[in-house]
């Protein structure tokens, strides 16, 4: 490997299977809601999508839809309750 280029990060990917309810969770498709813990997983994977998408200049807008979807899933939860 060539030192100029950049490493390649090992990223775990969550189950496929789990990507596609999460998916549909945040279509509003589906009611079984993922954990703070797969939801960022999901997102990670998102980002790893859509960086290799962008190397192979490649249409990202579901993808960037997703990602919008999850980071206002995560402010929601992080969000204090209203009084």
């Amino acid at each position: 490997m060539d030192p100029e280029e950049e490493p390649v990060l090992d990223v775990r990917p969550i189950d496929r299977r789990r990507i596609k309810e999460i998916r549909q969770w945040l279509d509003g498709t589906r009611e079984d809601a993922p954990t703070e813990k797969e939801l960022r997983e999901f997102l990670d994977w998102v980002y790893a999508e859509i960086e290799w998408s962008l190397a192979r200049h490649q249409p990202t807008t579901e993808l960037l839809a997703c990602l919008n979807a999850a980071r206002e899933e995560l402010a929601r939860a992080a969000a204090p309750p209203a009084p």
